[in-house]
Parts: C-alpha cells; structure tokens; sequence
C-alpha cells in the first residue's frame, strides 16, 4: 500500500511539474513574440524617419540642382514637380491656394509671367482681363491691398488700399489697360482668413508644386518604406518691387 501511494504521489508531482513547465514556456514565447514585435516597430520606426528626411532632402536638392533624383545611402527620393496655374469653373479663372492666412502676413498672386528655365519675370506673358474679384473664404476681416503695376514708360509702380472684406466674392480689382499689370498682395488685418482670385483671363502661373517620395532600406522596391513630403514654391517676390511699397499711391477700390 506504501508503495502504491508513493507511485502516485509521484505522479501527481510529475504532471504539476509538466503543467509548471507549460506555463513557463508558454510565457517565454509570448515574451518573445512581444520583445520581436517591439523590435519590428522600432525598425519601422526607424525606416519611417529615414524615408521622411530623404524625401525632404529630395526636395531641398531639387531646388538647388534641379534634379529630379537624390541618393542618401542606400535611400533615394524621387521628385516630381508642376506648375501652380488657374483653374477654370465656366467662364471663370480661379486662383485659390486654399491656404489660411495668419493675421498680418501677406499672401500674394502674380499677374505676369515668368521664365520657366530662370524665374526672371516675362513682361510679355500677363493677365489680360480689365479687373479681377477677391473673394474672401474665411471670416470678414480688414486687409491691406497692394497691386504693383508697370507704366507705359517701364516704372514699377504700387496702389495701395486698406478695406473691409467680406466673405464672399465681392472686392473689384480695376486693372489698366495700359499697364502691365504684376502682382497683387493681400495682408489680412485683425484676424487670419483665406483668400482666392477670380477674373476673366488665364492667369499667369504662380510658381510650382513639389512632391518628394523618400524611400529607405535596400529591399526590393515593393518592400520599401516610403513617405511623401509635398510643398508649395510660390515665385519670389524680387527686392525691386518691395522697394517700391514705399512710394504707392492710395486709391480705393
């Protein structure tokens, strides 16, 4: 009898001890799982950054070079770029960034061309409509309107207006005809907004987007991590011109 319950006391310890055992290895693995998993995400993590600042250097070496390819490594980014134009509803041409202004900071629309190859101003490429409409996508606000224009005899001039803006479609423009006109600044006062155009001309285009796909890891292309980074240039405003804010007329619109 002795014997016999030794026996199967001994049994009983042997299957605690294999159900001990299951637990254990059942908890290795899942801490493993976990700790490969925590790795996995750090890695991707890591991919994500690299493909992130890839495609920002991208676009920074697209602006300095013009070069629509950029290597870092074992990562690239790819550029590709097109220019911001008006978009036609009916009759009408649109310019809308759809941007929100900050209060106090200018945003701005050209009326004339410029050279694709060097940014240099196209005096011969510019809107030519009679007027234009601002219209007003935001909140009713105060803005600053500074139109520069170019005389028959070449000087550089500016209009200057301060108004209350609606929202809406609802400030005219008057452009001369002969003048050139260049460029309209729009400054909101009291409070940020958003601002478009509309006339009934093409207008000229306004600079260009630029879109930078970053790819990090050597892996095969449909392995890669990848991040897209997109960016408004708008042409610059040449130190010519803003000299010229300082010697404007103030007229009403």
């Amino acid at each position: 009898m002795k014997i016999k319950y030794q026996r199967k006391q001994s049994g009983q310890i042997a299957l605690i001890f294999l159900l001990i055992s299951a637990v254990l290895m059942t908890l290795g693995l899942s801490v493993s799982r976990k700790e490969t998993m925590e790795t996995k995400i750090n890695i991707s993590e890591e991919k994500q950054k690299e493909a992130f600042n890839t495609a920002e250097g991208g676009i920074n070496y697209y602006l300095g070079t013009g070069e629509l390819s950029y290597q870092s490594g074992s990562n690239k980014a790819l550029v590709e770029s097109s220019p911001i134009g008006s978009n036609q509803v009916g009759s009408t041409h649109v310019i809308n960034f759809d941007e929100y202004i900050l209060e106090n900071n200018p945003t701005y629309f050209w009326l004339v061309g410029h050279d694709s190859v060097t940014d240099a101003i196209k005096y011969t490429d510019f809107y030519s409509g009679t007027s234009l409409t601002i219209c007003n996508n935001g909140v009713s606000v105060s803005a600053k309107i500074d139109y520069f224009y170019k005389t028959s005899l070449g000087e550089i001039k500016v209009n200057h207006n301060y108004s209350l803006f609606d929202v809406g479609c609802n400030k005219t423009v008057a452009v001369g005809t002969d003048t050139t006109p260049l460029l309209l600044v729009i400054t909101p006062i009291g409070a940020g907004t958003r601002f478009s155009i509309e006339g009934s001309s093409v207008f000229p285009k306004q600079g260009r987007d630029i879109t930078s796909t970053g790819m990090s890891g050597e892996e095969s292309e449909a392995e890669k991590v990848k991040s897209r980074v997109r960016v408004t240039e708008k042409y610059e405003i040449p130190t010519f011109m803003l000299d010229t804010l300082v010697a404007g007329i103030n007229i009403g619109y």
